[in-house]
């Protein structure tokens, strides 16, 4: 699928499949109730918005694991799971977060 940007923010989703997006870039889906998401064959990823969703530290630290390497951000914020994260797997991977 050759879609690069994916905005789904406020759309009450609990659930969310971008494996099949390998071009993509820019993905927003703030606002819902999504506690975990795989990204790994997302590798072009280079903006993501996962605030105000229900990610637990874990999931968080999932998510930052499978990042690409490269200069990205990525706004997490209102997360549960934010005060116990671990910010420094973002730092290793040369993204910059918001939170």
């Amino acid at each position: 699928i050759n879609l690069r940007i994916v905005r789904c923010n406020n759309c009450n989703l609990r659930t969310l499949d971008i494996a099949k997006n390998i071009k993509l870039e820019f993905l927003d889906y703030s606002d819902n109730r999504v506690q975990e998401i795989d990204i790994s064959k997302n590798n072009k990823l280079t903006n993501i918005n996962c605030g105000y969703n229900n990610m637990d530290s874990y999931n968080l630290n999932n998510l930052f694991s499978q990042l690409p390497n490269n200069s990205g951000k990525i706004d997490y914020k209102g997360n549960p799971g934010i005060d116990d994260c671990d910010p420094f797997i973002l730092i290793n991977k040369g993204w910059k977060s918001s939170k």
